[in-house]
């Protein structure tokens, strides 16, 4: 096969790790236009761009547009600002599986505030990450237990500690770590909470002068915070409800509380709890329109795909592909209608189709009928 010239660009963009391939081939005395997509490490979506062999000016005009087009979405010839680790092994199996919370009624929130054995932390906005530390080597996992890359300034700032297994939420290039289960030879998941948590916070303290997240914005910053943090913990009653509303007032996802007495279980469980106090949910790609938005929806239990409107991509995002999920903050979806002041949250790369379904909107709202 001839081929003129290629292009493969990266988008690393929070946790995506996607590439887009363009190159121009000969067709005979013609030229073509294809181009592949997908996910780094997974079979790509091909197609070609030319609908028919044209002559080289044409082809190569439109090869330059089809580039320069992606690279204004987000996408580059290298993997962006922040370099991705690459190793062999993404989306395996780990054989972990993270703790994940599970919702608070709001008419609940007050009884874990007045409670002292559950612990508040800060929600943060991100994807949940466990970082697998072994001789050095540093490895991400994602909610489905799947290897994932990790920020390059990770894996070199952090093969400094030793053995570990560290659980989190990965915010744009930033690890908020939030639990410690594995240490050197040490497994810690049948420790409580607090013990785990003091393990953590050891940890850090040995090998860096450590600090704990705070939510002072006049906080002194120090070199590790620009790749790791802690999340800091409330005990007391009124602690937490300081916290809590200084979260609320500040636009904070929400609040987490944990039982500082619980043992680790993977999955769902009852004691971690989650207060949101804005909505989002994950939607699913239908299709990407002419400016910088695309269509959204998710799936009915009957399995047909509902349309909830259009979502603009910010500039400093990528424009999602076609059946790509995305995170979508939203006021609230009329019934039967599309979402109210949608905001583009992010690409989520760690869940599947079957988790884009229409009962995860909670919100709505009813659409009222003036009457004569």
């Amino acid at each position: 096969m001839n081929v003129a010239e290629t292009c493969t660009l990266y988008c690393t963009e929070g946790a995506s790790d996607k590439v887009y391939q363009a190159s121009l081939r000969a067709s005979g005395d013609l030229w073509l236009v294809d181009f592949a997509y997908g996910k780094r490490g997974t079979a790509l979506k091909t197609g070609t761009k030319t609908n028919a062999p044209v002559d080289f000016k044409s082809a190569k005009t439109v090869f330059d547009k089809l580039v320069k087009s992606k690279m204004s979405g987000g996408y580059v010839p290298v993997q962006g600002n922040v370099a991705y680790t690459s190793a062999e092994g993404a989306l395996e199996s780990s054989g972990y599986l993270p703790m994940l919370p599970i919702a608070l009624e709001e008419d609940e929130v007050d009884s874990y505030l007045q409670d002292d054995s559950w612990w508040l932390q800060e929600k943060k906005d991100g994807q949940n990450r466990m970082l697998l530390i072994r001789s050095g080597v540093v490895r991400g996992i994602n909610r489905k237990g799947q290897f994932v890359n990790v920020p390059q300034d990770w894996a070199d700032y952090l093969s400094i500690l030793p053995d570990c297994l560290i659980a989190g939420e990965a915010v744009g290039n930033v690890f908020f770590a939030f639990d410690m289960l594995e240490i050197n030879q040490d497994d810690l998941r049948g420790s409580n909470y607090s013990s785990r948590y003091s393990a953590l916070v050891r940890l850090v303290g040995l090998t860096f002068k450590w600090f704990v997240e705070e939510n002072s914005a006049s906080k002194n910053r120090c070199e590790t915070e620009k790749r790791f943090r802690i999340i800091e913990i409330h005990t007391r009653t009124e602690t937490k409800r300081q916290i809590f509303e200084s979260i609320k007032l500040h636009g904070g996802e929400g609040v987490v509380f944990k039982s500082w007495l619980s043992v680790f279980e993977s999955g769902k469980t009852n004691v971690i709890r989650k207060s949101k106090f804005v909505e989002s949910a994950t939607c699913v790609v239908i299709a990407v329109n002419s400016q910088r938005s695309v269509q959204i929806g998710c799936f009915a239990n009957s399995g047909l795909l509902v349309n909830l409107g259009n979502v603009t991509i910010p500039a400093n995002h990528s424009i999602p592909d076609v059946d790509e999920l995305v995170e979508i903050r939203y006021l609230y979806r009329f019934s039967d209608g599309c979402l109210e002041q949608p905001v583009y949250l992010g690409v989520r790369t760690d869940l599947e189709l079957s988790d884009a379904v229409i009962s995860q909107i909670t919100r709505i709202k009813r659409k009222t009928t003036s009457v004569a």
